[in-house]
């Protein structure tokens, strides 16, 4: 019973301190952070484990991140950003029509993914959401809450149609893959 627990806990810390290029301190500081903070700092930390097409012109270092419907997150990820030398340009979409050119869009819960059309979600665009079913419906990162704690599900058939690679550790921690 406390094997699959360890082995998780080091693939977490390998995540964090290794692969990610978005260190954080440690995997305790999240238990003490709101739900928002922690989507926020798992989004940008997850941005390191993605990789975008080579016709791409994703710059890790200065992300392009909108925001559909609530601006709720935009002051975490503008402190988690800081606290990593991140220079990444957020821009609210209050509506579909309104989305404009972004690297990683975060959808509220009060939009469908099925209502965007595929020419807004082009190639490149990662979704993260954190609406019920978000993965399975063709997001690439849904947060899912697991009683008291937040998890994560992975949408990568949905990854590779739009060209990008989603590093394997993100895998193993992942809830559930599609």
């Amino acid at each position: 019973m406390i094997q699959p627990f360890v082995t998780r806990l080091v693939l977490l810390l390998r995540f964090f301190m290794v692969i990610s290029p978005l260190w954080i301190s440690a995997p305790v500081a999240m238990a003490q952070m709101t739900d928002v903070q922690v989507m926020a700092r798992s989004t940008l930390i997850m941005a390191g484990a993605i990789t975008w097409p080579e016709s791409s012109t994703v710059d890790r270092k200065n992300l392009r991140i909108g925001l559909l419907g609530s601006a709720r997150f935009e002051q975490a990820l503008r402190r988690e950003a800081a606290a990593r030398g991140l220079n990444i340009r957020i821009r609210v979409f209050k509506t579909i029509p309104d989305i404009r050119a972004c690297d990683l869009l975060i959808i509220d819960e009060n939009f469908k993914l099925e209502d965007i059309a595929d020419d807004v979600l082009k190639n490149g665009m990662v979704t993260v959401g954190y609406s019920r079913n978000f993965a399975r419906n063709g997001g690439i990162i849904g947060f899912i809450a697991k009683g008291t704690k937040t998890g994560f599900e992975l949408n990568v058939s949905e990854a590779k149609k739009r060209g990008l690679t989603i590093d394997p550790v993100l895998f193993r921690l992942a809830e559930r893959i599609y």
